[in-house]
């Protein structure tokens, strides 16, 4: 992460959201750069979890927009060698095949329609509070909460995916059954996510002085 800091009245664009986030998911202040109190709503681990994944979703969006102005050709899986060789997260998997198949002037694979595969397969659901966990299908076919501790000693989980469900999901891409170019995938995403950040807002909000941070 770059060592910078946003201004609290400046315009926030979406690689400031994308710093913004992180910082948050980090359990720092992306005003100051302070650590955020440990005792805090934002260091919850659902909170936590959430951050990561609209990090990442904007990331993947901000991705898109550039390739889009570049006219890329559509991302094509050339070989599943050295990607699937240990158990990992699904941003590590996506961040893998990219590393072994991208080539100049072609877009990069995200990791939207992978996640929604995992939604309408069972293998993932959403709670009440729209934070995903793994369903009972999932825990049987090996998927399972990596509990990590960062730098700066907090505590999160990180929902980590077996080596045969990830060579499972190759096949499909290779396939074409599942594609990174998904328009309808890209609304329902960015549907959940618009619905997901309203809603915890208006309940820090109501139950926090959010700009208390130190």
């Amino acid at each position: 992460m770059e060592n910078q800091k946003i201004e609290r009245d400046s315009h926030m664009n979406k690689k400031d959201g994308v710093y913004f986030l992180e910082c948050l998911a980090k359990g720092l202040n992306p005003f100051t750069g302070k650590e955020i109190d440990n005792d805090s709503i934002i260091n919850d681990v659902k909170f936590v979890r959430k951050f990561y994944e609209l990090r990442d979703f904007l990331q993947e969006n901000i991705e898109e927009d550039v390739e889009s102005k570049a006219k890329k050709v559509p991302f094509v899986l050339k070989t599943k060698e050295g990607i699937a060789t240990r158990p990992m997260p699904i941003s590590n998997f996506v961040d893998k095949i990219n590393e072994v198949n991208l080539e100049e002037n072609m877009k990069k694979m995200t990791r939207t329609a992978i996640m929604d595969w995992l939604y309408g397969n069972d293998y993932l659901a959403l709670d009440e509070d729209n934070s995903k966990y793994i369903t009972e299908k999932g825990i049987n076919a090996g998927i399972y909460y990596d509990h990590r501790i960062s730098s700066s000693g907090r505590e999160y989980d990180v929902i980590t995916y077996p080596v045969n469900l990830l060579n499972s999901i190759l096949d499909l891409i290779e396939s074409g059954e599942l594609f990174s170019d998904n328009l309808i995938s890209k609304i329902v995403r960015w549907i959940y996510h618009k619905n997901f950040i309203y809603k915890k807002l208006k309940q820090v909000c109501s139950t926090r002085n959010i700009y208390g941070w130190n």
